[in-house]
């Protein structure tokens, strides 16, 4: 089902400006794809946070104009690579429970590797699609566990 604070606009997602958008899978405990393809304006700022059943982030990424960034375990966002905000951005994350880490690939390329979460959860089972500035756009999004 729809969250009430987005739409569907030509079969993607769409969260509006100042809104949010948050689903929820069977809990994962092992090793977890979630993939998807976001469209954001360089006016956004995005932020997509993967979190366990009670809320506890695991994996934050952020969106400032064109370039993506990561949560740290220092608490700080940490740069990983620039987007194109013309178009839509593959996005996949592998995550682990197991072992705390986790993957990130942008378009197909892998920016992040075997990187530690930002903190330590015993299962992946929500997923928050957020944005302050403009309109951000979600599509195909998938989540397959017990790879």
């Amino acid at each position: 089902s729809l969250p009430n604070t987005a739409v569907l606009e030509s079969g993607a997602l769409k969260i509006e400006t100042g809104k949010s958008a948050e689903g929820a899978f069977l809990p994962s405990y092992g090793k977890t794809e979630i993939s998807f393809k976001i469209k954001l304006s360089v006016l956004s700022q995005g932020r997509i946070d993967i979190t366990d059943m009670h809320g506890k982030t695991a994996i934050s990424i952020l969106q400032t104009g064109n370039v993506l960034r990561y949560l740290d375990r220092k608490g700080g966002y940490a740069v990983v690579c620039d987007i194109n905000t013309d178009d839509y951005t593959d996005i996949t994350i592998t995550a682990d429970p197991a072992t705390g880490k986790y993957n990130l690939s942008v378009n197909g390329v892998t920016v992040l590797s075997e990187k530690p979460f930002s903190s330590q959860i015993a299962e992946l089972s929500r997923i928050k699609f957020s944005n302050n500035a403009s309109n951000v756009f979600i599509d195909d999004l998938s989540v397959s566990s017990g790879m």
